[in-house]
C-alpha cells in the first residue's frame, strides 16, 4: 500500500464524536471498577487464607520440629515464602488509584493498561509457577512425614495430593479463560480512549 492509498484510507475513517468517547469512558470506568472490586475481594480472601495457613504451618513446625529433619523444615519454610511472594505479586496487580476515568489523561489510561498487563501475567503465568512450586514443597513435606510409614502410604498420599492439585488447577484454568477474555476486552476499550 503506497502513501496516497494509506492517506485516503485514513481520511475516510469516520470521526468519533466527543459524546461517543465519553460514553465509552463511562462504560469502561464502570467495568474497570467492577473488575477491581472483584480483584480486591479475591486478594483479601486469599490473603486471609494465607494468614490462616501460615498460622497452621507455624503451629505444625513448633509442635513437630524435633521429630523431623531438614526436608520437613524446608518444605514448611518454602510454603510460607511462596504464599508471601504470591500475595505480593497478586496485590501488585491491583490498582490502588481511584481516579475517575472520564477526567483522566492518557497517562492514567496507560497506567491502567500496565495494570491489566500485570494481571494477565498473574493469571497466565505466575499462578502456574506458584502451583508447581507449591506442589514440590508439599511433596517434600509428604515424603518427610511419611518416611517411617509404608511405601503404599507414602505414594498414596503423594498421588491423592497430586490429583487434588490437578483438579484445582483444571477448575481454575476454566475460570482463567473468562478472566483473560475480560482483560482483553478492557484492554481494547482502553486503547480506544487514548488520544
Amino acid at each position: 500500500m503506497n502513501f496516497e492509498e494509506l492517506k485516503s484510507s485514513w481520511q475516510t475513517q469516520p470521526l468519533n464524536s466527543g459524546m461517543e468517547i465519553n460514553e465509552l469512558k463511562r462504560d469502561l470506568d464502570s467495568k474497570w471498577t467492577k473488575y477491581q472490586n472483584s480483584l480486591y475481594r479475591t486478594n483479601v480472601c486469599m490473603s486471609l487464607g494465607f494468614v490462616a495457613a501460615t498460622i497452621a504451618i507455624v503451629t505444625v513446625y513448633i509442635k513437630f520440629q524435633a521429630e523431623f529433619g531438614l526436608a520437613f523444615k524446608l518444605s514448611l519454610a518454602s510454603t510460607c515464602l511462596l504464599m508471601i511472594v504470591f500475595a505480593a505479586i497478586a496485590w501488585r496487580s491491583y490498582d490502588f488509584k481511584k481516579a475517575n476515568m472520564e477526567l483522566s489523561s492518557n497517562d492514567f489510561v496507560r497506567y491502567q493498561l500496565k495494570k491489566i498487563e500485570w494481571q494477565r501475567k498473574v493469571i497466565s503465568q505466575y499462578i502456574w509457577i506458584y502451583m508447581v512450586l507449591l506442589w514440590l514443597a508439599v511433596m517434600m513435606y509428604i515424603w518427610e512425614i511419611t518416611g517411617p510409614g509404608t511405601a503404599v502410604l507414602k505414594y498414596s498420599a503423594m498421588g491423592v495430593t497430586t490429583l487434588f492439585m490437578l483438579i484445582v488447577s483444571f477448575r481454575d484454568g476454566r475460570k482463567q479463560k473468562s478472566r483473560l477474555a475480560r482483560l482483553d476486552e478492557m484492554t481494547e476499550e482502553l486503547e480506544q480512549t487514548l488520544i
